[in-house]
């Protein structure tokens, strides 16, 4: 046999496949990736959470409204929400949510235009027939991290006769 027919022996490493270091190193920016999607996971879930207590101290304040508009005569009647009985006040109450406590509190106050146009609150000044009450409900709550949030609505509500509604809906 020649030399030249000898196998040759291969010199250096040529096996193939990842050393110990390179697989140290992958596994911790595995590690870095899934810690800060946990963390991630952690902040979608709080965002959500506080989405949800915005909404529904929106409902709150929102069935706070409706009740007001929801009158049935313009003047005192027993038994009826009347456009009468909306008078001039602040009140106050504490509900009980799916997962907080909120503070609802609304001002109603009697409103006109003047002459130009512009509202005047309140009324008292005001010859104007041209009168309306005017609706600020505001809900607050406390979350989790004791972080205060509010949601505020305001509304106005034409001292209209809802007889006359009845009208716009009947058929002829």
């Amino acid at each position: 046999m020649t030399i030249e027919e000898a196998p040759r022996m291969k010199t250096g490493p040529s096996i193939r496949g990842f050393s110990l270091v390179e697989a140290l190193i992958a596994a911790v920016i595995l590690g870095v990736g899934l810690i800060g999607l946990a963390k991630l996971q952690t902040i979608i879930m709080g965002s959500s959470g506080l989405s949800q207590q915005r909404n529904e101290a929106a409902q709150i304040a929102q069935d706070k409204i409706e009740y007001y508009r929801g009158y049935s005569s313009l003047p005192t009647t027993p038994g009826q929400l009347a456009y009468a009985d909306i008078v001039d006040s602040t009140s106050t109450e504490t509900l009980t949510g799916v997962n907080t406590r909120y503070s609802r509190s609304w001002t109603t106050v009697e409103c006109c235009f003047d002459n130009t146009g512009a509202p005047i609150c309140p009324a008292a000044s005001c010859a104007s027939m041209m009168r309306f009450k005017q609706l600020a409900v505001t809900v607050a709550w406390t979350d989790k991290t004791n972080e205060e949030h509010s949601v505020v609505l305001r509304t106005i509500i034409g001292k209209l006769d809802p007889n006359l509604d009845a009208g716009l809906v009947s058929s002829p």
